[in-house]
């Protein structure tokens, strides 16, 4: 601008020019008005270049700053895809190409199932607790109703050592009288079997007393002998009542002897009975006590193992 000016005075000014060139100077006034457009138009064009330079220098700026945060963010996003794949449950598809959003929402999503099965377990952990809690109380109840029933059972075997003795006591005691019936029944037999020896031998005499001879019917007389037969058959006749009723008695007795035998008999047998059934009964009680403990026991382990599990 400053040279246009001095360009402009230096041609005023020159000598001649203000009494030669009337048309001249109309041209050069046009040429150097067409000169000042042109300088005002490279000046214009000067400074829109400097502008555009300052733009482009600011866009420089802008663009090497937004390649930076561009390097953060794929710098940040990688960091972050390895963070989310650490931390997906499950791991991705192979051969698939998943963006920061899909990662993020199938780890929510693993995430979300993860709290789901956890409170399930959790519930699960709960609901195993008190099945535990609930089958200690229960082995501490069949802990005191085994002691209870191992109790029973002591005082049951202590009856049965009872119950064995007596039998034993009483067996014996049935035996010595059976011995002693059957000695008796021995001799009762003896004596039957003397006085069946006995009786003929008697009954003869006894008819034997009742012969007379002639000779001493005639001497003595019909009232002396009517005496002596009264005399001899009230002589023979308590003999002979005494005998049968010694022999009824002995029947008797015998008869007796065999009904206390078969009454000792049926109640030894009655108590070997009564023995055997309790023995019976006892051993199924041990055998089903044992059994129960030994299902208990299992169970309480398989249990104790999935708790372990």
């Amino acid at each position: 601008m400053r040279q246009d000016s001095r360009d402009s005075q230096i041609i005023a000014s020159s000598p001649g020019c203000c009494v030669c060139c009337t048309a001249g100077d109309f041209c050069w006034s046009l040429l150097g008005q067409e000169y000042l457009n042109c300088v005002s138009e490279v000046a214009g064009s000067r400074n829109a270049i400097e502008h555009f330079q300052t733009e482009a220098a600011r866009w420089r700026v802008t663009l090497r700053e937004h390649r930076e945060q561009e390097l953060q963010r794929r710098q940040a996003d990688s960091e972050l895809r390895a963070r989310l794949g650490d931390l997906a449950v499950r791991p991705l598809p192979a051969g698939q190409e998943f963006s920061t959003l899909k990662l993020a929402k199938h780890v929510g999503h693993c995430w979300t199932e993860a709290w789901r099965a956890g409170a399930a377990r959790r519930d699960e952990t709960a609901k195993l607790k008190e099945t535990r809690s609930r089958l200690e109380s229960q082995l501490l109840n069949a802990k005191a109703d085994m002691e209870l029933e191992t109790q029973s059972l002591a005082r049951a075997e202590e009856e049965l050592q009872r119950l064995v003795a007596d039998h034993r006591a009483r067996e014996r005691i049935v035996k010595e009288e059976f011995a002693v019936a059957r000695a008796t029944n021995s001799l009762l037999l003896e004596e039957k079997a003397q006085w069946l020896q006995t009786r003929p031998k008697l009954l003869n005499f006894l008819e034997d007393c009742s012969r007379q001879t002639p000779s001493s019917q005639a001497a003595h007389g019909p009232h002396a002998a009517h005496a002596k037969h009264a005399a001899e058959r009230r002589s023979a006749s308590p003999r002979a009542d005494a005998a049968a009723q010694a022999l009824q008695a002995a029947e008797r007795e015998n008869k007796e002897l065999q009904a206390t035998i078969a009454a000792l008999e049926h109640d030894k047998a009655r108590l070997i009975q009564d023995q055997e059934e309790l023995i019976r009964r006892v051993r199924a009680r041990v055998v089903a006590r044992t059994r129960f403990r030994l299902l208990f026991v299992r169970s309480e382990y398989r249990r104790h193992q999935l708790l372990v599990l």
